[in-house]
């Protein structure tokens, strides 16, 4: 395999990920229909129980833009208060971490047999004769989806050549703050966080990036991700836009935190997971979970001051 046809399995192995991640979320979001709205609604009060419904429902659609545009709508409407969407919004956060474990678990040595996904998601799809099971197919068949483009994506780095140009690319950004925005600015583009992290973790488990790189990385993604947000909030109520606020606020604090601990201490952080989590790829999506964790458990408390702070910047 020359570099072309490994950088076109790149490529292809990313399409492919993240239109099973797409077809796996509009299923579930067809499975659900109006689950979601009426359980935010019903646990909206409680601020932690409602950052419980947001991990939830991220986690089952492989997406926390999907909650927060969701959330963000709910709030245009009056149907939702501001304080209900902040908690969805930050527990979503959470629930989006399942990706990197599930893009973890396809580069383990499983990634061929999870594939068969496809195969029986098509065999329940011709099979099946009412719309449900249809439906539960086409979600079957994003799964299976999302493990053979990490696959591809793993399978592209066996190439070295290709692995010398991606990781001198991103070796090549010393300082750890652009490095963050690089892996920010790409996520804004591919409007995927999911697509990065996966990304991130075939390159670390491939060595063709170190440990303490991915990490940065991951945190970019997680700033990269509010673009989705953003957008949803254009051309709505005051609500919406400080809604959509938050969760850029939140990202970014935790964000510059985490960056700011990295810089200093990285390799002891990036040596004691190696020894907590031997497996490099599980230890990157672990690290995502942690982060996001931590971040949501100190804002969380502290969702009303972050709410006033919006309404100062969006008067």
């Amino acid at each position: 395999m020359n570099i072309f046809l490994a950088a076109s399995a790149l490529l292809t192995g990313i399409g492919v990920f993240m239109t099973g991640v797409l077809n796996l979320r509009q299923s579930l979001q067809y499975l659900m229909q109006g689950k979601l709205k009426n359980t935010i609604r019903t646990f909206g009060k409680n601020r932690y129980k409602a950052a419980g419904v947001g991990a939830t429902f991220a986690a089952l659609m492989h997406s926390s833009g999907a909650v927060a545009t969701l959330t963000i709508g709910l709030v245009h409407t009056g149907g939702l208060t501001l304080l209900a969407a902040g908690a969805v919004i930050l527990g979503a956060n959470i629930g989006t971490t399942i990706v990197g474990i599930t893009a973890a678990s396809g580069i383990l040595g499983f990634g061929s047999a999870l594939s068969l996904f496809v195969f029986f998601g098509i065999l329940i799809t011709l099979l099946a004769k009412k719309n449900f099971s249809k439906i539960l197919g086409q979600a079957f068949i994003g799964l299976g989806l999302i493990f053979f483009g990490m696959q591809t994506m793993s399978n592209s780095f066996a190439e070295k050549e290709l692995a010398v140009v991606v990781g001198q690319a991103f070796k090549s950004i010393k300082i750890a703050p652009m490095l963050v925005l690089f892996s920010a600015l790409i996520t804004a583009i591919l409007q995927s966080s999911s697509s990065m992290v996966a990304l991130t973790i075939t390159m670390v488990a491939s060595q063709t990036i170190p440990l303490k790189t991915a990490l940065f990385i991951v945190l970019g993604a997680d700033a990269g991700t509010c673009i989705t947000a953003i957008i949803a909030g254009l051309g709505t109520t005051k609500d919406s836009k400080r809604a959509a606020l938050i969760q850029l606020l939140f990202n970014v604090f935790g964000v510059v935190l985490f960056t700011l601990v990295l810089s200093f201490c990285g390799e002891v952080v990036a040596h004691w997971m190696t020894l907590l989590c031997p497996n490099i790829a599980l230890s990157v999506s672990m690290f995502h979970l942690f982060f996001n964790l931590i971040t949501v458990i100190i804002a969380l408390p502290l969702l009303n001051h972050l709410i006033k702070l919006t309404h100062l910047m969006i008067k």
